[in-house]
């Protein structure tokens, strides 16, 4: 069926976007849950057990402080309340002043490196890291994550970075080709069976997909940068051939910082993307938008975007109305951050989506709303080193199309109603390695029973980043 096509396409872009939301989070530069990096909302500074009362609010802690400058207690307990008020200048002269009476403190060291990492001085970070380096007693976590913070800033320090994630495994979809579950659809207006090679189909596949990012510095006081993205996906069925699917896409643009700890970054940008099905061209698309990202606080950020893109498809002999899907794109979002503490984070979001598609019963106008939540957890029984991540979230999405399909019923518009609900794990075993599960259940209802299913699938990969 014409419909189906879109419908899997749909279903394996979504289940893409999945597969890559625990592990990317995982490694991505400046995320929470990186073991030691400077740029967590949160740097560990509360370390030492309090043996008195502590102060509970900024200029208490202040005055505290100042009244006993010594006392690593009252030091550490300002620099917490300090980074909360994001007065992170504060609880570097706090940290600078501790020194003046214990230049021995390396965990100091190793605190003032974090806070000027994300402050943007990494020359004087990487000073103090060194020191921390060098220093004989020094737990081993916390020489791992100076080890991983300077290689973090020669990075940013570096004209031209790199990044490189990718992951490969096998999926199993209880309705891989999205078909009604009841067998019964509509024909011309009247209820039709589905011949018996369209109906519900369980099925495997082996996946695999790779993102490479480049960027490269600008050379401007706020270190902006042109980057540029190139996406891979594919899948191999194991029954069902005519779902393969490859994905690839590319994006273009410099991303540009406005203003000081917190800086807002907009980056606009020209994408292009290829798509086929069952081993032939299904169709190809260009565009561009305009992302923007602020972080409002050290735990609260705003992400939004913008963008359109055109989309010709191709026809063939088993598609043989698919141009009717031609036409442009649009769509928009917006999504928030909110991290609950050092190792939970929250991401609520929203978007809308108009395809302006040639044919009217292909013209729709989208809506979704999302619900993730985040956790970073020590590995069980000390399996691994590293963290682990979970993941738990929904989303609901409502779809209203624009005409009739005369070919399915010319007495009715259709209209999608969609559940989804997801669960994760990420499981790191070495700095670069992890193996991520993930679970996902779709429930769709429509207007016609053409578009009406359910879908259960579980994902199994290894992933890699550096």
């Amino acid at each position: 069926m014409i419909g189906e096509g879109a419908r899997v396409l749909t279903t394996a872009l979504a289940a893409l976007a999945a597969s890559l939301t625990a592990p990317a989070l995982a490694q991505m530069p400046g995320s929470l849950f990186i073991p030691g990096n400077a740029l967590s909302p949160a740097p560990q500074v509360a370390q030492a057990a309090p043996a008195q009362a502590l102060p509970t609010d900024y200029d208490s802690a202040f005055r505290a402080m100042l009244a006993d400058p010594a006392n690593l207690d009252l030091t550490f307990r300002f620099a917490e309340l300090a980074i909360a008020a994001d007065d992170l200048k504060g609880a570097v002269s706090a940290f600078e002043r501790l020194l003046i009476f214990n230049p021995r403190l390396t965990r100091i060291r190793y605190e003032l490196a974090l806070l000027y990492m994300r402050l943007g001085s990494y020359q004087i970070a990487r000073g103090y890291l060194e020191d921390v380096a060098k220093a004989e007693e020094v737990p081993a976590d916390v020489r791992a994550a100076t080890q991983q913070n300077l290689a973090e800033i020669d990075r940013r320090l570096s004209a031209t970075t790199f990044g490189f994630t990718a992951q490969t495994g096998v999926r199993w979809q209880s309705n891989a080709n999205a078909a009604n579950s009841a067998g019964v659809v509509k024909l011309f207006g009247l209820d039709a069976t589905l011949d018996p090679g369209a109906t519900k189909r369980s099925d495997w596949n082996a996946y695999a997909q790779a993102s490479l990012s480049f960027a490269y510095d600008l050379g401007t006081q706020d270190r902006d940068t042109l980057d540029a993205g190139l996406q891979l996906y594919g899948t191999r069925q194991s029954e069902v051939s005519s779902l393969d699917l490859q994905v690839a896409q590319l994006d273009l643009g410099p991303r540009l910082r406005f203003g000081g700890d917190n800086p807002l970054m907009i980056r606009p940008y020209v994408l292009g993307s290829a798509v086929t099905l069952d081993d032939a061209r299904y169709f190809v698309s260009y565009g561009g938008g305009i992302s923007a990202d602020l972080p409002v606080t050290p735990i609260f950020g705003v992400e939004a975007e913008v963008k359109s893109r055109f989309r010709r498809f191709h026809l063939s002999e088993a598609r043989a109305t698919v141009a009717d899907k031609d036409g442009w794109e649009h769509g928009a979002r917006i999504g928030t951050r909110h991290a609950l503490g050092p190792s939970d984070l929250v991401r609520l979001g929203g978007s809308i989506t108009f395809a302006n598609t040639k044919a009217e019963y292909e013209r729709y106008l989208e809506y979704t709303g999302e619900l993730v939540y985040f956790r970073q957890f020590a590995a069980p029984f000390e399996v691994t080193r590293q963290p682990w991540l979970a993941s738990l979230g929904g989303g609901r999405t409502l779809r209203y199309y624009d005409g009739v399909d005369t070919t399915v019923d010319p007495s009715s518009t259709r209209y999608d109603r969609e559940w989804s609900l997801g669960a994760g794990l990420s499981v790191r075993f070495f700095d670069s390695w992890s193996v991520n599960l993930q679970f996902t259940q779709q429930w769709v209802r429509s207007s016609l029973a053409n578009y009406t299913y359910t879908n259960t699938s579980g994902t199994i990969g290894l992933g890699y980043a550096f």
